[in-house]
């Protein structure tokens, strides 16, 4: 069962990674919007947090440690 339970949890995590930055190149107009940014900045700041998510050889070498107590 505890295995069950951090694959889920693995699996959020790897969706969370997805998600957000999908959303944040959808909503740019949206975000400017309500944020009075620069279109452009609002484009940095979506690059940048791509950048940041997508270190997956850290969350990979974290997943393996997390999931391999079986």
């Amino acid at each position: 069962m505890k295995y069950f339970i951090k694959l889920n949890v693995t699996s959020i995590l790897y969706a969370v990674m997805v998600f957000v930055p999908l959303e944040l190149m959808i909503n740019v107009y949206r975000i400017s919007r309500l944020t009075n940014w620069e279109i452009s900045t609002v484009n940095i700041l979506t690059g940048v947090t791509i950048i940041f998510e997508n270190r997956s050889v850290l969350s990979q070498c974290l997943q393996l440690e997390f999931l391999s107590d079986f």
